[in-house]
Order: C-alpha cells, then sequence, then structure tokens
C-alpha cells in the first residue's frame, strides 16, 4: 500500500479540477496544468479533495506517483514554481525579454533561449559571489511558471548553455549549488 498514494490532495479555492479519461486539468490564478495519470490509476474529485485510487492492473509505483503529480498541479496554479541560477564571471551577462532570455557567456554570440507559455524569465541586479581565487559578479537569473517540470527543463537549459568549470567556478550554476573543487579522471581519486 502506498503511504502518499493514500492521502487525499487538498484543493484551495479558486482552483478547478478537471477529469476527462486519462487527463487531468487544474486551472488556477498562475495558469493551467495537465497531468497524464498512468495506466491502472483512478481520480477522484469531491469538493474540496482529490482522491486518488489504484485500479486493475496498477503497478506498484503509478499510486503514489499520480498523487504526487496532481499535487504539484494544484500548488503550481495557486502558488507557482521557480528555480534560480547565477550568471557567474567577468563579462557574463543576461537579458530578459518577454519569453526571451539572452546570454552573453563568452561564446563569440549570443545565446537565444525562447520559453513556452506558461514560462517565463527573469533577470534580477547584479551581485557579487565568492569564487574559488576571487569574488565574480553575478547575475541572477530565474525561471517561473506553473508547471514543475516545465520549469525544472528550462532551468536545466539555461545551465546547459555554458556549465560551471571546475577551476575557477564561473559559468551558471543554481542558487546554492555545490560545486566540486577536483578535476576529473584519474587524478580526481
Amino acid at each position: 500500500m502506498s503511504r502518499i498514494g493514500k492521502k487525499p490532495v487538498p484543493v484551495p479555492k479558486g482552483v478547478t479540477v478537471n477529469v476527462s479519461g486519462r487527463t487531468v486539468t487544474a486551472k488556477g490564478a498562475k495558469g493551467t496544468v495537465e497531468v497524464g495519470l498512468p495506466p491502472g490509476v483512478t481520480v477522484s474529485t469531491e469538493p474540496g479533495e482529490i482522491t486518488v485510487a489504484p485500479g486493475d492492473g496498477c503497478s506498484p509505483g503509478a499510486w503514489g506517483l499520480a498523487r504526487s503529480l496532481l499535487a504539484n498541479a494544484v500548488e503550481g496554479v495557486t502558488k507557482g514554481y521557480q528555480k534560480r541560477l547565477l550568471v557567474v564571471g567577468v563579462g557574463y551577462r543576461a537579458e530578459a525579454s518577454g519569453s526571451k532570455l539572452t546570454l552573453n557567456v563568452g561564446y563569440s554570440h549570443q545565446v537565444v533561449i525562447e520559453a513556452p507559455k506558461g514560462v517565463t524569465f527573469a533577470v534580477e541586479p547584479q551581485i557579487t559571489v565568492p569564487g574559488k581565487k576571487d569574488n565574480y559578479p553575478a547575475t541572477p537569473v530565474v525561471v517561473q511558471g506553473a508547471d514543475k517540470q516545465l520549469v525544472g527543463n528550462y532551468a536545466a537549459k539555461v545551465r546547459a548553455v555554458k556549465p560551471p568549470e571546475p577551476y575557477l567556478w564561473k559559468g551558471i550554476r543554481y542558487e546554492g549549488e555545490r560545486l566540486r573543487t577536483d578535476k576529473a579522471g584519474k587524478t580526481a581519486k
């Protein structure tokens, strides 16, 4: 029996949840999120809560997974999700305009990332962060949205443009990310 799957998902006021086949749609103040359910899981909506139950042919992990996905969707349309990244390095810049993020991170060209509907980029004023040998200027970039998976995917795409390097820690990293200080290969023993 799934301990997570047994708990009902509370639905706050202002959020509507519709179940149609294998898709559950949550609408709220921050937007709309659609969740695809795994096979064998049944969902029932009652006033103020959603309950998930295993059906015939339900795999053991699907029950708790479905409940977690629904809870994330409800939280996303009420509070929203955000991931904070730091663009660290001398001369490294980021600019957000609408749904586009433009990065200048040491390449001969600018890198432009365009977000889908429901995901927005914001750039905050520059700060200083400690580096391995010196303090570096850092530009905070915030990826926001109602869908937790989309926010995480686009934050990972931004980080993949210039991952932090192990020597001076310059590049794009998550806020609070712990960086490795050793080099890869045989010398890293």
